[in-house]
């Protein structure tokens, strides 16, 4: 089809009905009409697995998103977004490697999701423990009483999200090297690792955390922990 014909939407509406989440914005406002302008939208479609059929729906409104399998409620958005594993690929793939490090790790996520579901609860509990940290560390200096149980909070969440990353990392990577060597010249090989920025110790993590908190209150982000890693190709 031509461009501007909406065929990235109609895939865009198929991701976000399996995941409950776009590909191309965070912000699920971003996903509603503009021209008019839409205060709600949904999708919804009936899926056919193996003979057996389900109904999945995503309702938006503002920022809010509303979840249904067959008209109820899944228990949680990872439960949800494991039930119907799907990919997209696209033009923005390109910055898997040549982009940030964070949409590598985006993509580890995702993979990590399909065969950890409880990776995704632990990713937000590490996420909301690092930015608590730094609350402290900004608000009242490296001598904060609270600052030990967030720490510990941070290292026991964040070993769990390394660790589903690593895992997640190696099957990206065993994946990617068997297709490169389909495409690329003969005697060209692909490698890669995923490097941790924190060590796997609980305890070493948090003395290196409690380390750098003066480094960390200048910097205003944690220098250690699994939101600095990357898998090295």
């Amino acid at each position: 089809g031509d461009n501007g014909q909406g065929k990235t939407n109609l895939l865009e509406a198929i991701y976000l009905l399996a995941t409950s989440k776009s590909f191309r914005s965070s912000r699920s406002a971003e996903l509603l009409c503009r021209q008019p302008p839409a205060e709600q939208a949904s999708v919804r479609a009936e899926i056919d697995e193996d003979g057996v059929r389900r109904e999945q729906s995503v309702g938006l409104s503002g920022g809010l998103r509303v979840l249904r399998i067959d008209g109820a409620r899944p228990r949680s958005s990872a439960a949800y977004a494991a039930r119907t594993p799907i990919v997209v690929f696209s033009p923005s793939s390109l910055s898997l490697s040549m982009g940030s490090s964070g949409e590598r790790r985006t993509l580890l996520d995702r993979v990590a999701l399909y065969s950890n579901p409880a990776s995704l609860a632990e990713l937000g509990a590490y996420q909301r423990a690092v930015r608590e940290r730094q609350r402290a560390l900004d608000d009242r200096g490296e001598a904060a009483r609270d600052l030990e149980e967030w720490e510990e909070l941070v290292a026991r969440h964040g070993r769990e999200v390394m660790r589903a990353r690593a895992a997640a990392s190696r099957d990206v990577i065993e994946a990617t090297k068997a297709a490169f060597s389909r495409i690329a010249p003969a005697g060209l090989e692909m490698n890669g690792r995923y490097a941790a920025s924190a060590p796997d110790d609980e305890s070493a993590f948090r003395e290196a955390l409690r380390a750098n908190r003066s480094r960390d209150r200048r910097r205003g982000s944690a220098t250690t922990g699994p939101h600095r890693d990357d898998p090295a190709l």
